[in-house]
């Protein structure tokens, strides 16, 4: 969670946070950046969403391969 300041953008949210504007959009369900103002409570994911999707491929079990 993050607790916009004044000031602050979703651009500059999303650098402090690693992540891209697209996942913090993503994320809010923000589609006009004029929605965030200051005061606002977002959720900012604790991983960006490429390192929870490789993760999430990286712990799928592969079928065997046939013989």
């Amino acid at each position: 969670m993050h607790v916009v300041r004044t000031g602050e953008t979703l651009a500059s949210i999303a650098r402090k946070h690693g992540i891209s504007e697209r996942e913090l959009r993503a994320w809010n369900g923000v589609n006009d950046a004029a929605e965030i103002t200051g005061g606002l409570t977002i959720v900012v994911p604790r991983e960006p969403m490429a390192v929870l999707a490789s993760a999430t491929s990286e712990e799928r079990e592969e079928p065997p391969l046939a013989a």
